[in-house]
């Protein structure tokens, strides 16, 4: 078996620690398989998920500071699927639903952010359509905007899957995580720019 370099400075270095750790992993995974309480955990990576602090210091202009704290939590669990995207070779339907699970995620925090902007601007919260027509009717945010953050919510409603009539099966892509989630830092940037910035 390949052994993992002292250091990794190339890109052959790169691809020797790569098969290494591979290779090590599905060891590592067929032997918990057959002997489910060894306690064999890999240590993840640190350095690669934000922290809720990090993650908070967005959205200063929040009243809610459970909200705030929640919202984060969120953008923890995006990076774990951001790692598994980017850092292994996961495909097929299981990368799919890191894509299905990415938009939900922001979804969750463009609905967040929705109810405190309302609530700090005074009005009934309503459900996520009636948050977003409020913005764009006191011009916080663009028609575009309004029609992006629409379709992220109506492919979010579809994630429910007993109200799916059809198979998720290659419905989810990265396209729609990746447009999902400039949606909702477009709507984090026009909030900020409302609430924090002074007229």
């Amino acid at each position: 078996m390949l052994t993992i370099p002292d250091d990794i400075t190339n890109e052959v270095e790169l691809k020797i620690a790569v098969e290494a750790v591979g290779t090590g992993l599905q060891l590592i995974s067929n032997y918990l398989d057959e002997n489910p309480n060894s306690d064999g955990r890999v240590r993840f990576p640190r350095g690669f998920l934000g922290t809720a602090f990090s993650h908070s210091k967005k959205y200063g202009w929040i009243e809610d500071d459970i909200l705030k704290r929640n919202m984060s939590y969120q953008y923890i669990f995006y990076d774990v699927l951001r790692w598994v995207n980017k850092r292994t070779d996961i495909a097929a339907t299981a990368k799919e639903m890191i894509y299905k699970h990415a938009i939900v995620v922001v979804s969750s925090v463009a609905e967040g952010l929705l109810a405190a902007s309302v609530r700090q601007l005074g009005h009934k919260e309503g459900k996520f359509p009636t948050r977003l027509n409020r913005l764009l009717k006191e011009e916080i945010i663009t028609d575009e905007l309004h029609a992006e953050l629409t379709w992220m919510w109506d492919l979010r409603q579809s994630v429910h899957v007993h109200i799916v009539n059809d198979l998720e099966w290659s419905k989810y892509k990265a396209s729609d995580a990746n447009r999902s989630s400039v949606a909702v830092q477009n709507l984090e940037d026009a909030l900020r720019m409302y609430f924090e910035v002074p007229f």
